[in-house]
């Protein structure tokens, strides 16, 4: 079996929006889809295929599996996400159009206080494998390129998100070094969303 891994380009959309709603879980159709999840793969689809937003291709790697793409990294320098986010506004408008765009800023408000990443960390927005990949070692594949990024960017932490719920994920990220350094239980009004909380984790590189 060969893992290889490769910058993603805008023609990755439609496999890259599949992964980041598996990524994302329940939340993708809430937070992305306005309540319909075909609507969020369309949706994080016409993000992907834009420059220099949260979700877009210029942060991405798809990895391939003998050839057959398997799985999708989302991570950039928690420096750049402000510049990001404003790219994002700029492209929830063009892809949603203004009143969709309202309808995702006042849904994703509740989110707003919670906090991804610092300065001096490469972030890991989404990971996600596709389900006949999974444990093939090509989710390690993909946190060792955001190790190689990291370091490219002068940077020696990297650092994530995930779920309460998702112990898998979160057993595979403490074998290779991340630990939890936070805590966030989701409040009452949130739990419409799909998720309990989150815990940040955190990685050190030598």
């Amino acid at each position: 079996m060969d893992i290889t891994i490769r910058p993603a380009v805008p023609q990755d959309a439609a496999l890259a929006a599949e992964l980041v709603c598996l990524s994302m879980g329940r939340s993708s159709r809430r937070l992305l889809g306005l309540g319909d999840p075909q609507r969020a793969q369309q949706g994080v689809a016409g993000l992907f295929r834009l420059a220099h937003n949260r979700f877009s291709y210029t942060c991405a790697d798809l990895a391939l599996v003998d050839g057959a793409p398997a799985g999708l990294l989302i991570s950039f320098d928690a420096r750049r996400l402000r510049w990001l986010e404003l790219h994002m506004a700029l492209d929830v408008c063009r892809v949603y159009g203004l009143l969709g765009a309202l309808r995702l800023a006042w849904g994703a408000l509740p989110f707003s206080s919670a906090q991804e990443c610092v300065p001096g960390e490469y972030y890991v927005a989404h990971l996600a494998v596709l389900p006949e990949f999974r444990r093939q070692g090509v989710a390690s594949a993909l946190l060792r390129r955001v190790e190689e990024r990291a370091r490219a960017a002068g940077l020696r932490r990297c650092s994530l998100i995930v779920d309460l719920d998702n112990q898998a994920a979160q057993r595979l990220y403490a074998r290779v070094g991340y630990r939890v350094v936070a805590t966030l239980v989701t409040p009452e009004r949130l739990a419409r969303y799909g998720t309990r909380g989150y815990r940040r984790m955190v990685q050190e590189l030598p």
